[in-house]
């Protein structure tokens, strides 16, 4: 069964809204670049900024959202609390609730290490297993896509275009953003 949310979820739970696109677009634009920086053997220390930065940046912005001291009891409300969403992320992350918490604190130790080490030349070459963070990222997105899709006046048309909520193509235009921005560069 979903929930309904209206107009005032919605603005509750705004920061974690902000936090979870801006993750999104980091997530995939880090891919991207970091796809396309192997491919081409490009080694610039421009490039490493740039992955770093949006390495960095996910990871906070991912921890807003579903990190182990995530506060907001609203947002909680409209997605850990539910049932189908969990169920949901659980099974497309071949998570339990165990391994969900530890791969959380995973990330937040992941994040605890770029706050230590804010240099992009102590994470260059590591492999990190982005996978959870991607699963977490799109059944999210994909989540409140279905929460307001036969609502979509409870976001007005400033919230629409600030959280791309009803966009269900967000993630494949950002990569198309992001390769044509490449392409150019």
């Amino acid at each position: 069964m979903m929930l309904h949310i209206d107009k005032d979820d919605i603005r509750r739970a705004a920061g974690q809204l902000d936090a979870l696109y801006t993750a999104l677009k980091c997530f995939i634009y880090y891919t991207e670049i970091k796809n396309r920086h192997n491919t081409e053997k490009q080694n610039s220390n421009c490039w490493d900024f740039i992955e770093f930065t949006l390495l960095y940046s996910m990871l906070i912005n991912w921890n807003e959202v579903f990190g182990i001291n995530t506060k907001s009891d609203h947002w909680k409300e409209i997605t850990f609390e539910q049932d189908d969403y969990t169920d949901t992320l659980y099974a497309a992350g071949g998570y339990t609730y165990a391994s969900w918490y530890e791969f959380r604190r995973s990330i937040n130790d992941l994040k605890n290490s770029f706050i230590s080490f804010p240099d992009p030349y102590h994470h260059k070459n590591q492999n990190y297993d982005l996978e959870g963070i991607r699963t977490s990222l799109v059944v999210t997105h994909d989540w409140l896509h279905g929460l307001i899709a036969n609502n979509e006046d409870i976001l007005s048309k400033e919230e629409s275009g600030k959280w791309p909520i009803m966009n269900k193509n967000l993630i494949d235009e950002l990569k198309n953003e992001i390769q044509v921005a490449l392409d150019n560069a």
